[in-house]
């Protein structure tokens, strides 16, 4: 979420940038920064991060892991139907870079955005997504990374993670199964937390390793937007990747959830934009024909896409500068 503004800030010789990160519970910061190509970043354990007075504070998480620092910004790590960023923890921050007009418009019909506080909901936009709509990443060369045949229609399969309303959580193995027998390119990134064996359903690392299909591909990265920039169509159900989709206007389908509006929690909005950018599937013997129907109809549902695009993501492609001025900004620096 984080990378290409701490890329900016590295870049920065008035900043000496520190990190503090976990993967799977244990702390590994040093791991992680190394393979998102922060090496500059010095790597600080979580329980020391909480006594040193640092400037600033950055983080995509509404747990303020270093209380002491003069300044906190925070970056949202989505936007879906959820709304789970949309919460009064946000105002433990002193700059909340928002998204786009849609989150805006949630934080104020909570109640959360006031005249004495507006200045700390700066429209700015998604960072990561810079990439996705700047060309840093070609179809071309991220297939043959993975060793797939670019003139094969490509499926992205990305789902949430939740034990209600993840499609890995209620199709599992059969839709795994059906997917890595089609003649499409199939690529699975699974949410970090599903391959967490403290938080996961089942073992879905080993079952994914365990399919061998010669156009299926299970990829272990942190980033999925090289794996959308790839992709022809995405399937998904709640995640907020559906939404970062719409900024390719490619085609999407939405793996039903049963009572899907009974299983989440009261803040979320299944009425504004919801499912609507796309297809819905039953259930995992319908992907096949929902997959070819989606490919041969490209443009259906294109108006939809741009316009929840336009509403969600605030001057896609700009969002890194803009985040880095609102910093400077904060700090008092030029």
């Amino acid at each position: 979420m984080m990378r290409p503004v701490l890329e900016a800030l590295l870049a920065d010789q008035r900043f000496r940038v520190s990190g503090s990160a976990r993967v799977f519970g244990r702390s590994k910061g040093g791991r992680l920064f190394g393979e998102l190509g922060l090496e500059q970043v010095q790597t600080v354990p979580k329980w020391l991060a909480r006594f040193l007075p640092y400037d600033l504070y950055l983080s995509a998480d509404f747990i303020v892991a270093a209380p002491r620092a003069r300044k906190r910004v925070h970056f949202f790590h989505g936007v879906s139907f959820r709304n789970h960023g949309v919460h009064e923890n946000a105002l433990r921050y002193d700059l909340l870079l928002v998204v786009g007009p849609y989150m805006l418009r949630r934080f104020v019909e909570l109640g959360l955005v006031t005249d004495q506080n507006a200045n700390r909901f700066p429209l700015v936009g998604m960072p990561k997504l810079d990439d996705l709509v700047n060309g840093r990443y070609s179809r071309q060369d991220v297939l043959a990374r993975l060793e797939l045949d670019p003139d094969r229609a490509t499926v992205l399969y990305a789902p949430t993670w939740s034990k209600k309303v993840s499609s890995l959580e209620h199709y599992g193995e059969e839709l795994l199964r059906r997917l890595a027998r089609s003649d499409k390119n199939v690529i699975v990134k699974l949410h970090d937390n599903s391959l967490d064996p403290r938080k996961a359903g089942r073992d879905w690392r080993g079952l994914l390793r365990s399919i061998s299909e010669p156009h299926f591909r299970f990829v272990e990265q942190a980033d999925v937007v090289p794996l959308m920039s790839a992709a022809d169509l995405l399937i998904s159900d709640a995640s907020s990747v559906a939404n970062e989709f719409t900024l390719l206007d490619r085609p999407i389908l939405f793996m039903d959830i049963q009572d899907l509006q009974g299983q989440l929690k009261p803040k979320a909005d299944l009425e504004t934009w919801g499912r609507k950018a796309g297809r819905i599937v039953a259930g995992p013997e319908q992907v096949d024909a929902a997959i070819d129907a989606a490919l041969a109809n490209p443009c259906e549902l294109s108006d939809t896409r741009r316009a929840l695009a336009t509403d969600l993501f605030f001057a896609p492609g700009q969002a890194t500068g803009r985040a880095v001025h609102e910093i400077l900004e904060l700090l008092g620096l030029s």
